[in-house]
């Protein structure tokens, strides 16, 4: 493999880390509450929230 290849599969590697991560599923006849640095950010309904 060439440099490039290893980078860019780095790269690809850490971009879906990062998309996963973000990748929220709330189960069904619950609800979650997002907090940002202690602070009320939003309310997550059951399915798959981003």
């Amino acid at each position: 493999m060439g440099a490039i290849t290893v980078i860019l599969l780095a790269v690809l590697f850490f971009i879906l880390i990062f998309a996963l991560s973000g990748l929220k599923i709330v189960q069904q006849s619950e609800t979650m509450v997002i907090e940002r640095l202690g602070k009320y950010s939003r309310t997550l309904h059951s399915g798959i929230s981003i």
